[in-house]
């Protein structure tokens, strides 16, 4: 019998009126390790840890459940959302599951700091359970559970990823036989697009530390593209990939160093993927 199935089987024998199990990061991390042996083998796990709101005790009542995994490479391409589904079954709660591999560099690196492993390269590993800390001192908060945001480095990253990708889709040829395949128009539109929504969740002040950058016109064009005003003329687009790019990321690129170098973060890269 599998895991899931199991999971299924138990449940019915439970009446309805049964108050459900109390949601604490003890009784998650307890039920994780009873099912270990079955949710490596049967998920190819090769390496299980929690973090997010549970470990630093701040949940709410509808908070997810945050697993950190690394499947070991014959893993199916599905397992991930089957491994999420029976997770949320086991708790009882809404899990999230995050790949390690699949984790944007900058915050990346505080989940890291902040993940509890239960087990690493297949080895099950003693837990101990950090201490609930106030959030509170002399009645004011004082941020010791607040919760990491995703970077706006990793944003600026994305941006650099996304203007790559269009460079790369549009290389060798022009501006007809762009309109004329629909997969590149696709791409190169969503790639903008991605380019405009990552520019505008950087903070403003951090913005206006580098007026060279024209944020606005970027946002702009990001908004025009998924709103569809004017239906985005091809000119506009192919402006965007011809002037605007080339023009820009550079600054980009110059920017995301300084403000490495402005917060005392090395300059290790991460050749990875966004995952938009």
């Amino acid at each position: 019998m599998t895991l899931a199935s199991a999971n299924r089987q138990k449940s019915t024998h439970h009446l309805a009126s049964q108050r459900a199990p109390r949601r604490s990061l003890a009784r998650f991390v307890r039920v994780l390790q009873e099912h270990l042996p079955e949710i490596t083998k049967q998920y190819h796990v090769k390496s299980l840890g929690v973090f997010g709101s549970y470990v630093r005790h701040e949940e709410k009542r509808r908070s997810d459940f945050d697993v950190l995994v690394e499947f070991t490479p014959e893993h199916r391409l599905d397992i991930k959302s089957a491994l999420k589904e029976t997770l949320s079954q086991l708790l009882g709660v809404n899990v999230d599951v995050v790949e390690r591999a699949g984790l944007p560099h900058f915050i990346g690196k505080r989940v890291l700091r902040e993940v509890i492993w239960l087990q690493t390269d297949g080895v099950a590993l003693p837990v101990k359970l950090p201490r609930r800390k106030s959030a509170y001192t002399n009645g004011k908060p004082n941020g010791a559970n607040m919760e990491p945001k995703r970077e706006y480095l990793d944003y600026m990253q994305d941006m650099l990823d996304n203007m790559a990708r269009v460079q790369r889709f549009v290389a060798g040829i022009t501006k007809d036989q762009m309109m004329s395949d629909e997969k590149t128009d696709f791409a190169v539109r969503y790639a903008l697009q991605v380019i405009g929504e990552a520019a505008n969740r950087i903070p403003r002040d951090i913005q206006q530390m580098y007026p060279q950058i024209p944020w606005r016109k970027i946002i702009d064009l990001r908004n025009a593209m998924a709103h569809g005003y004017d239906f985005m003329s091809y000119e506009k687009v192919w402006d965007a990939i011809t002037i605007s790019i080339p023009r820009d990321q550079p600054l980009v690129a110059a920017m995301l160093k300084v403000e490495k170098k402005r917060r005392n973060i090395d300059d290790e890269t991460k050749n990875q993927e966004p995952t938009e």
